[in-house]
């Protein structure tokens, strides 16, 4: 049955720690392709694998790969309308593969994310690339150059954060890192269904930068799906306004028309390249932002 299905895929910047021999992504991404790297392994409570790598020089410099997390327990029944459901019926060692493909473009360390919501998070992609090359590697969400330039830049002093999360249904979810691990802990443990968060000095304070530390917590709460992160700033003018950092992700979404339920990987790969070239023109005021910009 031919179906229209969207596809949603986000945008975020693949920053590894130099080592001796890894200097860059590219570098883990080489070892990965002439096979000096184990591929997979149990990573965070799933069998994961980094599947087919490639370097492609055209239409640009990057890379295509597919992540897939393995699902060995809870499968869905299958069956027909009112009959009897069946389990899926799998060999041993076999399991539900959830992927995520993904294209990564070594000039501004940028990786575009096919999202799933039964896969994997970006974040543990980078978990697993640190483990699989030993190496820190981490992920940032991308957010509009306006933004990020009015959040980041040193005479912008954070007054509030106010960020609602949504108790999640993935729990991978539950292994954030920092504060964020605490709010999603906290929520699993009262079984609450959500949790508002607001964290504020007096605005009419004389107390400057008080949460200024936090300014990489409220980018982690918008990387880990919170309906609402929002910082509240003072700019260098003295005016206080709000920067909604859900709005200013940058995203793209195209859909498919296929008369099956798994997209063949070079349809994917194709439509990751047209969402780089459409988004073009922002990724260029972000990363000249970035590159300009006072941390």
């Amino acid at each position: 049955m031919v179906k229209n299905t969207w596809m949603k895929f986000d945008f975020y910047q693949l920053n590894v720690t130099t080592k001796e021999e890894i200097k860059s992504a590219v570098d883990i991404f080489n070892k990965v392709i002439s096979n000096k790297f184990e591929c997979c392994f149990d990573s965070n409570g799933y069998t994961r694998e980094l599947f087919n790598t490639t370097h492609r020089s055209s239409p640009c410099n990057s890379y295509t790969g597919i992540f897939r997390k393995f699902r060995t327990d809870k499968f869905p029944e299958v069956g027909t309308p009112g009959g009897e459901g069946v389990p899926v019926d799998l060999k041993p060692g076999e399991g539900l593969i959830e992927s995520n493909f993904f294209i990564f473009y070594p000039e501004f360390n940028l990786l575009i994310w096919h999202v799933n919501g039964y896969g994997s998070l970006p974040t543990r992609f980078a978990d697993f690339l640190k483990n699989l090359s030993n190496t820190p590697v981490t992920v940032e969400p991308i957010i509009q150059a306006d933004a990020v330039k009015e959040l980041m830049k040193e005479s912008s002093q954070l007054k509030k954060i106010i960020a609602t999360i949504a108790r999640p249904t993935n729990p991978e979810l539950y292994d954030a890192s920092n504060e964020t691990k605490t709010l999603m802990q906290l929520m699993n443990n009262t079984n609450a269904d959500r949790f508002n968060l607001t964290l504020a000095v007096d605005l009419r304070s004389n107390k400057k930068g008080v949460l200024s530390g936090l300014k990489d917590t409220i980018v982690e709460l918008a990387n880990f799906n919170a309906e609402k992160a929002v910082a509240i700033i003072e700019d260098e003018h003295g005016f206080v306004h709000p920067i909604d950092l859900i709005a200013q992700r940058l995203s793209d979404r195209r859909q498919i028309v296929t008369d099956r339920g798994y997209v063949q990987p070079q349809t994917m790969f194709n439509l990751i390249d047209n969402v780089h070239v459409d988004n073009q023109g922002v990724l260029n005021d972000y990363f000249g932002t970035i590159e300009s910009r006072i941390a």
